[in-house]
């Protein structure tokens, strides 16, 4: 269902479709509370075509850490050529991801590049947030960039063949056997 991001037709707010424990929970809570962000948990009845429809009615999605620092959630979305907002990214990525360019930083990193970020709270965590979407949320210019390059991303990395593709030229395959 992907279509070229269209900014005047999107909602304008941040959405999280998904699992919510521990500090998603949390910060489930307090960002229910503001108007730029919808949070629905797995029992809300998103999944199939249904889930990748609401998720590509908004202006952006959110991707919190969750198990790892990266999930399906990122990968959907920048299939779809939805910008993320998510916390600094720890890990790098071959072709990278840059925040500002590819993806809106919500919040610090996680210390380890994981759910919980030892130096912080819920709240502090979810206010980052906060002011992350209402500095983008009007800026059609950034949000459609980062889409374009979202999608560019998507093709020339996630791709099955491409990453294939790709695995084949970086690694040496002798190296492995």
């Amino acid at each position: 269902i992907r279509e070229p991001y269209q900014y005047e037709k999107k909602i304008k707010k941040a959405c999280f479709i998904g699992m919510l424990y521990d500090i998603r929970l949390e910060m489930s809570k307090i960002l229910n509370k503001h108007p730029l962000f919808e949070i629905y948990g797995i029992h809300d009845g998103y999944r199939g075509l249904n889930y990748y429809e609401k998720m590509n009615s908004h202006a952006l999605t959110l991707s919190f850490n969750g198990n790892g620092e990266w999930c399906i959630r990122d990968v959907e979305s920048i299939g779809l050529g939805i910008p993320i907002v998510r916390s600094l990214m720890k890990t790098e990525f071959y072709g990278g991801l840059i925040p500002g360019l590819d993806y809106i930083q919500g919040s610090v990193a996680s210390d380890t590049a994981h759910y919980s970020y030892p130096r912080y709270g819920p709240k502090d965590i979810a206010e980052q947030y906060i002011d992350a979407v209402e500095n983008v949320i009007g800026n059609e210019e950034l949000l459609t960039n980062i889409s374009k390059r979202n999608i560019e991303y998507y093709d020339n990395n996630l791709r099955i063949p491409k990453i294939i593709e790709k695995f084949f030229t970086i690694f040496d395959i002798n190296i492995l056997k």
